[in-house]
């Protein structure tokens, strides 16, 4: 998460980064979700978009060797739009974040390399799965 923080702040005042949010703003409306390193706040599915690619932007995020991709910057940018919506705890938010990196692993170990040495790329093809079960694993969303 250091990683994740860390380029986030690497890329505050990117003018494309910067374009995308007055651009979200203005078309969308804001909201309550934060935009990592800015004093800006969207609506949550346009925070979890502009919070993925600031932090995909520099291509500095974290690679975790079983999933041959990018965990975190995948799962983080879903947990901060639905956690602050929700108003979840610091540990809550951790706890999904640890089950997300989990479950990414899991299934990167169980797709194996050749997923992407066929020309893949599990930050996108898996991300939709973790961030659902991150997601799941927020007590709002227990059953």
């Amino acid at each position: 998460m250091i990683d994740c923080i860390a380029t986030a702040y690497a890329t505050k005042n990117n003018e494309a980064i910067n374009q995308l949010i007055q651009l979200l703003s203005k078309e969308q409306g804001d909201g309550q979700s934060p935009i990592m390193a800015y004093e800006q706040m969207l609506k949550p599915r346009d925070a979890a978009l502009v919070n993925g690619y600031l932090l995909h932007y520099l291509d500095y995020d974290d690679v975790h060797s079983d999933v041959r991709g990018h965990a975190t910057s995948v799962i983080i940018p879903t947990l901060i739009a639905v956690s602050n919506q929700n108003k979840q705890s610091y540990r809550h938010f951790l706890d999904s974040y640890i089950i997300g990196v989990e479950v990414t692993a899991r299934i990167g170990r169980t797709i194996g390399k050749n997923h992407y040495e066929s020309g893949w790329h599990s930050s996108s093809t898996i991300g939709d799965n973790r961030c659902n079960r991150c997601k799941c694993s927020l007590p709002e969303f227990r059953y």
